[in-house]
């Protein structure tokens, strides 16, 4: 099984999210890939040699993704990759209320539009990742690894 861990952060909130994630996929055997999403296409990502790619993002503007990965989250309903198991996650800050990490509900919209499947509910952590969100992310590596089993 082979999976890429994409993820952008601007405070290394999500460097640790993602660096969590790629604990949980390497204990469960899983090859992984580990990118800043700012240096990715999504044309990049071969849904041939690639089963399951999550994308870790953080909110600035609730109206938009963050500057850097837009032309990556705007390539995406251009892919198809509807063998692929997919998932999202990020942090935020709460203070925000409703608008608390919503472009990992942003980013999940646009990883189905390329036929992929979502394989666990995104997660949304709380500014940095503490004990409980790490295992909210073991829990969400484990349903997604057992997503691409399936």
């Amino acid at each position: 099984m082979n999976a890429q861990v994409l993820y952008t952060t601007i405070t290394g909130n999500n460097a640790a999210i993602a660096q969590m994630i790629v604990a949980a996929l390497e204990a469960r055997q899983v090859k992984t890939m580990l990118q800043q999403l700012e240096f990715v296409t999504a044309a990049q990502i071969d849904p041939q040699t690639t089963d399951l790619v999550i994308v870790i993002a953080y909110t600035f503007d609730p109206v938009q993704v963050p500057d850097g990965v837009v032309d990556f989250y705007d390539d995406l309903p251009h892919q198809d990759w509807s063998n692929m198991i997919v998932g999202a996650a990020g942090s935020g800050d709460l203070f925000y209320g409703a608008d608390f990490a919503v472009t990992v509900d942003q980013f999940e919209r646009q990883l189905q539009r390329t036929g992929a499947t979502v394989g666990a509910p995104n997660v949304k952590i709380h500014l940095y990742p503490d004990a409980v969100a790490q295992q909210q992310l073991e829990q969400f590596v484990e349903t997604l690894v057992q997503a691409v089993k399936k």
